[in-house]
């Protein structure tokens, strides 16, 4: 209720709590709320309240809606550096990583089309964002078969944050896990 409120009257709702909202909403929104995030993104004067409703649409953890806020951004009717950024929004969510990451794999042409100059390597650092070994070799032959321009320090950061998650998830999982048994049975 706030973010719509919000998408229809700025001045009658706080910004702060605006945003907040707009995130959890989109986070869980359903395919009416796309459609007005969308349509906010193509039509408000307001080019803030325009560029948050676009890169709220990559937050949708609905497989559906991932799926078409990626078919959007590569539809040549976003900028190309607001596409790139689509993209990166939706590739560091554990919510809509995988889908976004085999949207980029099984339509690559595409997605290469919207890469300026300086865009590509955002795309390559959003993947850091991945948490397992196996992401990381995916992540790694891929990109070094489809090469991106200026993006080869962007791709060693993204490994390297991949393994500073696995080393950290390796080490304190077990504690975690322990403390939830312990929390779980009331002892602590």
């Amino acid at each position: 209720q706030i973010a719509e409120a919000y998408l229809n009257d700025p001045s009658k709702v706080n910004g702060t709590l605006a945003q907040a909202a707009l995130r959890v909403a989109a986070t869980h929104g359903d395919a009416a709320f796309f459609d007005l995030l969308q349509k906010t993104a193509e039509t408000d004067k307001n080019p803030d309240i325009a560029e948050g409703a676009l890169y709220d649409l990559a937050r949708f953890k609905n497989p559906e809606l991932t799926r078409r806020a990626l078919e959007y951004a590569a539809s040549g009717k976003v900028r190309n550096q607001d596409s790139i950024r689509l993209f990166a929004i939706a590739l560091q969510s554990p919510n809509t990583q995988d889908t976004t990451w085999n949207y980029i794999v099984q339509n690559w042409p595409k997605v290469q089309a919207q890469f300026t100059m300086f865009t590509g390597g955002e795309l390559v650092g959003s993947t850091g964002a991945f948490c397992t070994t196996e992401k990381r070799t995916v992540v790694k032959q891929f990109f070094t078969e489809h090469k991106v321009p200026a993006s080869a320090s962007a791709l060693t950061r993204s490994q390297n944050s991949i393994n500073d998650c696995v080393d950290l998830r390796a080490e304190q999982g077990p504690i975690l896990q322990q403390w939830l048994s312990s929390s779980a049975t009331g002892q602590m």
